[in-house]
């Protein structure tokens, strides 16, 4: 029963080797979690809020330049 000795140089390589495995297997995870919790609708993405953003303020400026032609022309009418 004897006991491999392995030199620390081998021993650096196989700790660098575990810990870039290890953070490789941690970022696959999250990236799955947070694919799944957007695909329940638990996380709504950044970009997805500053689209709907974008669409409502489009929207605003429609209704806003519509009710400035209703008084322009009820104005120009007299009401």
């Amino acid at each position: 029963m004897g006991y491999k000795i392995i030199t620390m140089k081998r021993q650096l390589l196989l700790y660098l080797i575990k810990l870039f495995v290890g953070i490789v297997v941690i970022i696959i995870c999250w990236l799955a979690l947070t694919n799944i919790f957007v695909e329940c609708g638990v996380i709504i993405p950044a970009n997805y809020s500053e689209t709907i953003l974008e669409e409502n303020r489009k929207r605003l400026d429609d209704i806003q330049q519509i009710r400035g032609n209703v008084v322009n022309e009820e104005i120009s009418k007299g009401y």
